[in-house]
C-alpha cells in the first residue's frame, strides 16, 4: 500500500475544533512518507495565532499521540490526523513537535510513523 503524507495547514480565525474543518489552507511543506517510516513537515505562523496541522496518510490511521510537545506554543489533538497549534504571543523563532501515528503498514513494516514538525514563528 502506498502511503503519502500531505501536510495541510489551515489558519484558524476562531478557536476550537468545530471551526477547523472550514478553514482555508495557509501553507507548509512535508516529505512523503509510507506508514512505518518517518517524515518531516514545516510551516510558518505569526506569534499569537493558531492553525490546524493535518497529516493525511494514504490508508487508515487508527490512532496518534503527541510524543514531544512544543516548547513555545500549545498543541491540541483534535483527532487521529489533526492537531491545533497555537504560537505563544510575543515569541519569535523556531518551535518543534513530534507526532506518532499508528495504522496499517506495508507488509513487513512496523505500524508506526513519526512526523517531526518544525514551526517558524514570525511577528
Amino acid at each position: 500500500m502506498k502511503a503519502v503524507l500531505f501536510a495541510t495547514i489551515a489558519c484558524m480565525t476562531l478557536a476550537g475544533p468545530a471551526f477547523a474543518q472550514r478553514e482555508a489552507a495557509c501553507g507548509g511543506t512535508a516529505s512523503p512518507v509510507k506508514m512505518g517510516r518517518n517524515g518531516h513537515a514545516a510551516f510558518d505562523i505569526r506569534a499569537g495565532e493558531a492553525c490546524l496541522w493535518t497529516s493525511t496518510i494514504d490508508g487508515a490511521v487508527s490512532s496518534s499521540r503527541i510524543v514531544r510537545r512544543p516548547a513555545k506554543g500549545r498543541l491540541t489533538e483534535i483527532d487521529a490526523q489533526s492537531f491545533r497549534y497555537e504560537a505563544r504571543r510575543g515569541f519569535r523563532g523556531t518551535d518543534r513537535f513530534l507526532i506518532e501515528a499508528t495504522g496499517q503498514p506495508e507488509r513487513g513494516r512496523r505500524p508506526v510513523s513519526r512526523i517531526s514538525v518544525r514551526v517558524n514563528v514570525i511577528r
